[in-house]
């Protein structure tokens, strides 16, 4: 592969057109870059990351430490599968290998060509030659991309003035509608988004690629979207008061509508072992649903006096967290099969103001809740208790709209 990459592999004549533009592509690739080369390309950091070894990490580094790195990513844009470089440069990333000589360097290098391709995905996938004319010149000057592989394309042109550093914002992704809710895929790998017109649409996490089509579910806007614990279902909930369930494997795809609430249905969440789905309305109830066979589980339940604004299911499964425009959060027991919640739940106040938004610890001992007051509020599961870990309480500038932690327990509030 170092061998036979090089500037500029299938000649080119221009950069005005883009790679699906240039009549001929298909011929310059088979004369250009042959099977062994494109196996090569998208293979290597595989490879590396399944059995990595000492002369395998040296190898590396002589690639990323030359301008071979700028011709893969050529080769790849050219093949329009830049998508190995975002994957693969993710789990190189990842890696740990400080017991291997030149790790130490690489791993930065890896790093901020991972960033670099993030930040100019869109262009190199458009065209290959704007690898160089655009990405390369635009990048951050104190970016390691930019100072170790500028000065092997002395041709590039010259910005004059531009950011120094990567902005905290690695991509902005245009939407074709009003993003209603959004919500991650547990393996990380996608998003999906529900849109104001009552559509849907699955994103790539990493490519920020849309994935199928945008398909049309709702009547109304779409009020919040989920993804099940094997990420093989999506459910969405809408101001028209159904829910729908979508099969999410690969593209989204329609399984089958819920109906049965009065009024907007405001949140769903499934349960852990994605058995249930839990639903809440405007019309002041919780329903639970079989998501697969598409039917209502037992009656309404009916505990808050105002809208249901957020459900949270316990990672363990035994409890269901329901919020409310009425201030108050309530803790339901979820029975041993899983089809049925207490009918005395506990019952949470302390909130000035409507409960928007819920989230359990993962350890599930304690509830994060999220108001119109401002505030976050942390609360023991099991007695309702406000624990005071934080001082003062997290108090923000406006409403507080979602609520969620990261692996490490840090909460993330919007």
């Amino acid at each position: 592969m170092q061998r036979d990459l090089k500037f500029n592999i299938c000649e080119l004549e221009s950069s005005h057109l883009r790679n699906h533009e240039v009549p001929d592509l298909k011929l310059r690739i088979k004369s250009h870059i042959g099977p062994a080369l494109q196996y090569a390309c998208t293979h290597w950091i595989e490879h590396f990351t399944a059995s990595p070894n000492q002369t395998l990490l040296t190898s590396t580094k002589t690639f990323f430490d030359g301008p071979q790195l700028m011709y893969w990513l050529e080769v790849l844009s050219i093949l329009g599968r830049l998508d190995v470089a975002i994957s693969g440069l993710s789990n190189l990333t990842a890696l740990d290998l400080t017991q291997y000589d030149g790790w130490d360097p690489l791993a930065p290098w890896a790093r901020d060509a991972h960033r670099f391709l993030l930040s100019f995905y869109d262009a190199i996938a458009a065209s290959a030659p704007h690898l160089y004319i655009s990405a390369l010149a635009f990048a951050p000057s104190k970016s390691l991309t930019a100072q170790r592989m500028r000065p092997y394309f002395p041709n590039t042109i010259k910005v004059p003035a531009g950011d120094k550093n990567w902005y905290p914002c690695v991509k902005s992704i245009l939407h074709p509608h009003q993003i209603q809710s959004l919500s991650a895929s547990h393996d990380g790998l996608r998003l999906i988004a529900g849109y104001s017109d009552g559509s849907l649409c699955l994103w790539d996490n990493q490519t920020s690629v849309r994935i199928g089509e945008l398909l049309i579910g709702h009547n109304e806007p779409v009020t919040c979207v989920v993804f099940s614990s094997d990420d093989s279902l999506v459910a969405s909930s809408s101001c028209d008061t159904t829910i729908r369930v979508w099969e999410a494997k690969e593209y989204l795809k329609t399984h089958g509508t819920l109906s049965g609430h009065s009024s907007s249905v405001n949140c769903v969440a499934f349960s852990p072992n994605a058995a249930i789905l839990a639903s809440g309305s405007s019309d002041k109830t919780i329903r639970l649903w079989d998501p697969k066979a598409l039917c209502s589980i037992g009656e309404p339940y009916v505990a808050h006096t105002s809208r249901v604004s957020s459900l949270a299911f316990s990672p363990d499964g035994t409890k269901l967290a329901s919020a409310s425009w009425d201030k108050t959060i309530r803790i339901w027991s979820v029975d041993l099969t899983g089809s049925k919640l207490s009918g005395n739940p506990l019952l949470i106040t302390g909130h000035s103001d409507s409960v928007t938004c819920i989230a359990f610890f993962p350890d599930s001992s304690r509830i994060a809740s999220g108001s119109v007051d401002r505030i976050v509020r942390i609360w023991d599961a099991q007695t309702g208790v406000q624990v005071e870990t934080r001082a003062p309480l997290m108090k923000h500038s406006d409403s507080i709209s979602a609520i969620t932690f990261f692996i490490r327990w840090e909460i993330h509030c919007v």
